[in-house]
């Protein structure tokens, strides 16, 4: 399969593909358009498909700014995640709850002296926790095209206080606090199976 895909993204703008010839009925000219592969390993396609995903992204997120946070993972585990792709889905859920701790960080310490039972998804039936927006997306391979699962998401500065019923901002990102809980995450996971 991988094999069709890098085929077909070197074909990508040639007749081999296919094309639409277009005539002109007054004045005879005629004009060739070939066709494009339609690959997301193709590096013509695959701008076309980013491009048309930040289009449709904009029109629904919050009119405020965002922030672009991107979570890897340590190279000794993505065989891990090769071996079974369901697991991806993981590094959504630790992403998912890294922004939620971040956000929700008095929380976190009053559960912890409370020692209440981490559920998958954290602070889930917590009334008085902050809300958050996040557009999550997977990348399996880096730009060197080799196995590298990452996610990136967009994540708004605005927050939606349940206790309050109010949006406030969240300017502060701690980038060195949100790498370690996202590392916590990642291998308490990846352990607990």
């Amino acid at each position: 399969m991988h094999f069709d895909n890098v085929e077909r993204s070197l074909l990508c703008h040639t007749c081999y593909l296919g094309f639409d010839q277009f005539e002109c009925t007054d004045c005879e000219n005629w004009n060739i358009i070939p066709h494009s592969c339609h690959s997301r390993f193709c590096n013509a396609c695959d701008v076309k498909y980013a491009k048309q995903l930040a289009a449709k992204a904009t029109s629904f997120c919050l009119d405020c700014p965002h922030r672009h946070i991107v979570f890897t993972i340590p190279e000794e585990l993505r065989n891990w995640f090769r071996q079974d792709r369901t697991r991806l889905n993981l590094l959504f859920v630790a992403a998912r709850n890294t922004i939620c701790i971040l956000v929700n960080r008095s929380l976190l310490k009053k559960l912890k002296m409370k020692q209440l039972k981490n559920t998958h998804y954290i602070f889930k039936d917590i009334p008085v926790r902050n809300e958050f927006g996040m557009i999550a997306t997977l990348h399996n391979f880096g730009r060197d095209l080799k196995w590298n699962p990452h996610i990136h998401c967009l994540v708004p500065k605005l927050v939606y206080s349940l206790k309050t019923n109010k949006l406030k901002m969240f300017h502060h990102f701690n980038f060195s606090r949100l790498r370690k809980t996202f590392d916590e995450f990642d291998l308490s996971r990846k352990l607990a199976d």
